[in-house]
């Protein structure tokens, strides 16, 4: 499991905006267990007994061939709870943007089924104009095998312009 970054982890971050992290962000237990916790949370079962934010796709309601999205699922599940809110997400977050620390400010639960339509390409800051400053981090955790072809999430290369960066103290973890 990734514990922190490496100098390349954080040149590639700093280079693209982004970074790709292909295997050690959650382990495959942890995988599994999400993925079953996404199907009781799109059919409407909230351990917590709290309803997510936003629920844009209801089963028998809404169209099968349409991407299926849930804001803030970690109020309605505790294990999804567990890795949204997760310290070490939040750590690893703030090193790539040298923050002292962050704060979630929502999660997305989003499940595309095969030849479901896409969403369209987007910033997430320009839904976000309260932000004051504009800054984010967004974390994304793919629960299956992803490919370019299957319509997975694409990622624009900033060139280290479109994100704001600035040092706060000394970096941790690396290496």
């Amino acid at each position: 499991m990734i514990d922190g970054w490496t100098d390349d982890h954080l040149a590639a971050f700093d280079r693209d905006g982004f970074l790709i992290v292909e295997e050690g962000f959650i382990d495959d237990a942890a995988v599994e267990l999400m993925r079953e916790r996404f199907d009781r949370l799109f059919a409407g079962d909230y351990a917590t007994g709290i309803r997510p934010d936003e629920v844009n796709w209801v089963a028998g309601r809404d169209p099968e061939d349409r991407t299926r999205q849930i804001c803030n699922g970690w109020k309605a599940d505790p294990e999804i709870a567990r890795q949204v809110l997760a310290e070490r997400t939040g750590r690893l977050a703030a090193e790539l943007m040298r923050w002292d620390g962050v704060r979630i400010l929502q999660d997305n639960c989003i499940w595309k089924p095969p030849k479901t339509k896409s969403l369209g390409m987007h910033q997430d800051g320009a839904y976000l104009d309260y932000l004051v400053p504009p800054e984010m981090i967004t974390c994304w955790i793919a629960l299956d095998d992803t490919s370019a072809e299957a319509g997975t999430i694409t990622y624009a290369r900033t060139g280290g312009l479109a994100r704001p960066h600035r040092a706060r103290g000394p970096r941790r973890g690396g290496g």
